[in-house]
């Protein structure tokens, strides 16, 4: 029986761990160009969760939907799409068919287009998330269009176009090409984009350097930083001040200061032609496929240094992107749960709030009775019913109680419910409910020994009656 048991525990783990669903995010999917397939890395524990998810023939590029939901695998040789839910960790969808050979692959910011580069057609084609349908075939571009990119704002793709040496810029709104291309080095490839939308930085293969191109003007501000030879991929950290190049031929990082655009580690040794890299939501590390010795080298971003030099994967890793971290988890909740009171007496309660269980001090908390005796009743800020903040808003514990009295003459129970405005969800949310059971006082009945008194005081009454009457009678 035991060993059953163990049998059947151990099934299960083997399950959620092929699932991910025990472990945090982030996860880091890894496209293996010549093992058609994606390993997942687990960033919390740097060890790969699954080892391979089939799909189609060469995947070169990925992206991950802004909800993490769903990841978005180009296949080169196939010339479609394969949609894998982050969930199960499987293919959902086998086959969305595009231009010839696709290669990078960007997802705008909401979530409901990816914008595909189709090397061998030299075009950009658009597909809607929803449907998982291509709406838009062909965006004409310039030659062998290698990277692409969609600013914050989800109103321009940036695209890098190899052999005429430039960039060009489609209008997400009309899918055109809005502006002439914008020349650059030589063969640029990877391209990546501020987080504040400002500038575009492009890494030039054959002239190894990268160049920044201004997004108000669409023109080139910085012409050349000489980084590795061949420079391949680029990632920008989440607070915008630093961009991490991979560089193939001389198999390290370079890493850029982005307020003076230099250069300031230069080089970061990897593994082998270190093609892919990709940064976590919190910047904390970098993770960097290479082609060569098929694993991914991971980055600590403060020393910049290597702090696992393998982690083994699918033939010739490419491509790689990482979720976004959860939202974070704003909570409210209401006690006591339950609580018994006579009538026309005062009960409190008290809304605590947290975000990821942190207190969030300052919030504006709204109470409510929403049935019973009392139903209807609703706190008052500045009216001397909120603690220990008058206004209602939540003091450094995350904390504000009100108090309110039974004022209806018949006992009954008060639903009541706290709620308040998430800057997070963009929404109002509500407590748990909690309940107020109001009765009646009791009425006292009188012990034995006061029984006894009371008849005693009654018998002395009516016999003094007696007496006084006899008294005036005799008179």
């Amino acid at each position: 029986m035991i060993n059953k048991l163990v049998s059947l525990l151990s099934t299960l783990i083997v399950f959620l761990i092929c699932t991910g669903s025990v472990f945090a995010q982030p996860f880091a999917y890894v496209a293996n160009v010549s093992s058609n397939d994606v390993s997942v890395i687990d960033t919390s524990t740097n060890t790969v969760v699954v080892p391979s998810i089939p799909v189609g023939t060469a995947p070169e590029g990925i992206a991950i939907t802004p909800d993490g939901t769903h990841a978005y695998v180009t296949n080169a040789n196939s010339s479609d799409v394969s949609v894998i839910d982050t969930s199960t960790n499987t293919v959902v969808v086998p086959s969305i068919p595009l231009g010839s050979s696709p290669q990078s692959i960007a997802i705008t910011p909401d979530g409901t287009h990816a914008y595909v580069a189709n090397v061998l057609s030299n075009d950009v084609s658009v597909i809607d998330t929803s449907t998982n349908t291509v709406v838009v075939p062909s965006i004409p571009l310039g030659s062998i269009p290698g990277g692409i990119a969609i600013t914050p704002d989800g109103m321009h793709a940036y695209v890098t176009n190899v052999l005429s040496n430039d960039v060009s810029v489609i209008d997400t709104s009309t899918n055109t090409v809005v502006v002439p291309s914008i020349p650059v080095g030589s063969s640029p490839g990877g391209i990546a984009i501020t987080p504040d939308g400002t500038h575009v930085y492009v890494t030039n293969v054959n002239s190894g350097d990268v160049s920044v191109i201004d997004t108000s003007t669409n023109t080139v501000v910085v012409p050349s930083i000489p980084v590795g030879t061949a420079p391949q991929s680029i990632a920008i950290t989440p607070d915008g001040t630093h961009a991490y190049v991979a560089n193939f031929v001389t198999n390290d990082v370079s890493v850029i200061d982005t307020s003076t655009n230099t250069v300031v580690v230069p080089s970061i040794p990897v593994g082998s032609t270190p093609e892919g890299i990709a940064i976590t939501p919190d910047g904390t590390h970098a993770y960097v496929t290479n082609v060569g010795s098929n694993d991914v080298s991971v980055i600590d971003t403060s020393p910049n240094t290597v702090v696992v030099p393998s982690i083994p994967v699918g033939s010739n890793p490419g491509a790689i992107a990482i979720t976004p971290s959860p939202p974070p988890s704003q909570f409210i909740n209401l006690s006591p749960n339950t609580a018994t009171n006579y009538l026309l007496t005062d009960h409190t309660v008290t809304a605590t709030i947290d975000i990821d269980g942190i207190p969030e001090p300052g919030v504006f908390v709204t109470f409510e009775v929403i049935s019973g005796p009392n139903a209807g009743l609703v706190s008052i800020p500045d009216n001397g019913e909120c603690s220990p903040n008058d206004d209602c808003r939540t003091d450094a514990d995350g904390e504000v109680s009100w108090t309110y009295t039974g004022g209806n003459r018949f006992p009954g129970t008060d639903m009541i419910v706290a709620s308040f405005f998430s800057e997070i969800s963009e929404m109002v949310e509500e407590s748990n409910t909690v309940e107020k059971i109001w009765v009646r006082p009791p009425i006292n009945t009188p012990t034995l020994s006061e029984w006894g008194l009371i008849a005693m005081g009654s018998i002395l009454g009516i016999v003094g009656f007696m007496v006084m009457r006899r008294r005036k009678m005799t008179a």
